[in-house]
C-alpha cells in the first residue's frame, strides 16, 4: 500500500482554494490539478508499505500524536517550486508554525529510528495545488500569483494526523484515509 501522513484541510478552505483557481485551470489545462478532496498538508511520504508494517507505523503515529497538542494553521500565500519560467509545482503556503515544525520533527525522528526513509530537505509546509510536467505557458501562473499570491485561503484546525493511502489511477491519484490519530488534547474523534 502506497502511504503518506497528512493533516486534513476543512472543506471551507478547500472550496476557497479551488474557487481562486477556476480561471487558471482553464488557462493551464495541461497541468495535473490536485482534486479538491485530495488537498492536504503533507507531513511525511512513506512510499510502498507492506501490510505487516502498518501496525508499527500506527504505533509511531499514536506516539507522535500523543506528544503534540492540537493547533491551528493558516493557509495563505502561494508560490511555485522550480524556476519561475518553468515551475514544476504550484502551491499554497503555510506560514512558519512552531507546532507544525515540532510535529514534523517528531514524526521524522521516530520514522527514521524505525528504519523508514525520510526527506533530508528542510521541511517546507505547503498544499500542492498542481504539477506541471511540461513548461507550457507560464504567463497564466505568473498572473495568478500576482493576483492571488497573498490571499488568505483559510484556517486548518490540526486536531489529528492521518495515515493516508494513495491509489494511483489513470485519471490521477485518489487518497483514502486508513487511520486517524487524535492529537493529545483533541478528545475522541466523532465519525
Amino acid at each position: 500500500m502506497r502511504c503518506f501522513v497528512a493533516i486534513a484541510i476543512p472543506e471551507s478552505t478547500r472550496v476557497r482554494l479551488v474557487e481562486t483557481l477556476v480561471t487558471l485551470r482553464r488557462r493551464r489545462h495541461d497541468a495535473r490539478w490536485v482534486a479538491p478532496e485530495n488537498l492536504h498538508v503533507s507531513l511525511a511520504f512513506l512510499g510502498e508499505v507492506p501490510d505487516n508494517e502498518l501496525n508499527g507505523i500506527s504505533g509511531i503515529l499514536t506516539n507522535v500524536a500523543n506528544g503534540v497538542r492540537s493547533f491551528t494553521l493558516k493557509i495563505c500565500g502561494a508560490g511555485t517550486f522550480g524556476p519561475p519560467r518553468h515551475p514544476r509545482v504550484l502551491w499554497a503556503g503555510i506560514p512558519a508554525s512552531t507546532e507544525l515544525t515540532a510535529l514534523h520533527a517528531a514524526l521524522s525522528t521516530q520514522l527514521s529510528e524505525r528504519g523508514f526513509r525520510t526527506d533530508d530537505r528542510e521541511y517546507s509546509p505547503h498544499v500542492t495545488l498542481a504539477r506541471f510536467s511540461r513548461p507550457g505557458n507560464c504567463r497564466p501562473v505568473t498572473e495568478w500569483l500576482e493576483q492571488c499570491g497573498q490571499t488568505e485561503f483559510g484556517p486548518v484546525d490540526a486536531r489529528e494526523i492521518l495515515l493516508m493511502e494513495s491509489v494511483l489511477e489513470p485519471q490521477g491519484a485518489r487518497y483514502r484515509p486508513v487511520k486517524f490519530f487524535r492529537l493529545a488534547d483533541s478528545g475522541t474523534r466523532k465519525v
